[in-house]
């Protein structure tokens, strides 16, 4: 398995599962620990969201915030999937909608 991705059937199903759900207006978040020590990404876009350069960009734009401006504790699995068409979904609606999964972690404990 890539270092850092969720890949396989198997994984996302023990996400979907288990995990804790997060509500946003532009994603939904479902995340769960893992016994690793790292947090992994994965992500859940269907084509019915969107053309492959919009999904491909939805990718790159979570990657980006998880990875430079919201801090996220280590030792989960993330699966990212959006809450509405693509081409709705804005940069700031996505980074405050990741802010508050962060926030809503750490109330967690």
């Amino acid at each position: 398995a890539v270092p850092g991705r969720l890949t396989g059937k198997p994984e996302f199903e023990r996400v979907f599962r288990q995990g804790f759900r997060f509500r946003g207006a532009a994603v939904r978040i479902v995340c769960l620990g893992n016994t690793l020590g790292i947090t992994r990404l994965g992500f859940s876009v269907s084509r019915k969201m969107g053309c492959a350069a919009e999904r491909n960009l939805f990718r790159r734009r979570i990657r980006e915030a998880l990875r430079q401006r919201i801090a996220t504790p280590q030792g989960l699995d993330i699966v990212v999937y959006p809450a509405m068409k693509l081409a709705l979904t804005t940069r700031g609606g996505i980074e405050s909608d990741l802010r508050a999964f962060a926030d809503s972690l750490s109330q967690r404990g």
